[in-house]
């Protein structure tokens, strides 16, 4: 199940309301112990899509697991253009680009944080950065994590950023 749709499900399973985009349709109303939900999809054409982050535009960020940063209008609209300036990405096994979170004022500094799997001494391991979005760039990128010793095992990259 895509991400996107994962998302519109949490949304819904948590109360939240999740009023679908224009131009989606709805899809399969889906039975479980619990009540039924609709699964929405929002956008298509992503690859192993992993983290996600809401602009305050209305658009989202979307990490691809083998190294891009995706722009996704709010009505959907996958950028064909990914994000520039992000930090050499291992897509290795379980790794790649992870996460993505903003900066508490990213309003006033478009800071987006960063989390994935890099190349090392040793092998890969999870780092994470940060840089200024602008338009499809994020500018001074700066490594504030780096996993050390790296493994030799292409396992257990995940993270989460709050």
């Amino acid at each position: 199940m895509p991400l996107i749709q994962i998302v519109a499900l949490l949304m819904t399973g948590l109360g939240m309301s999740f009023t679908p985009l224009p131009s989606v349709a709805a899809e399969a109303v889906m039975a479980s112990q619990e009540p039924a939900f609709r699964v929405v999809t929002v956008t298509r054409g992503l690859e192993y899509p992993w983290g996600l982050a809401f602009l305050p535009d209305g658009r989202f960020l979307v990490t691809e697991r083998p190294g891009r940063l995706r722009l996704v209008a709010a009505d959907g609209r996958l950028d064909p253009q990914p994000v520039t300036g992000l930090p050499d990405i291992a897509a290795h096994g379980q790794g790649g680009l992870l996460d993505v979170a903003l900066h508490p004022q990213f309003s006033d500094n478009g800071l987006v944080y960063l989390s994935y799997a890099a190349r090392g001494t040793g092998g890969v391991g999870t780092e994470v950065a940060r840089g200024r979005l602008v338009d499809h760039r994020l500018e001074h990128l700066e490594i504030l994590f780096r996993q050390q010793p790296k493994s030799s095992t292409g396992r257990h990259f995940g993270s989460r950023l709050v």
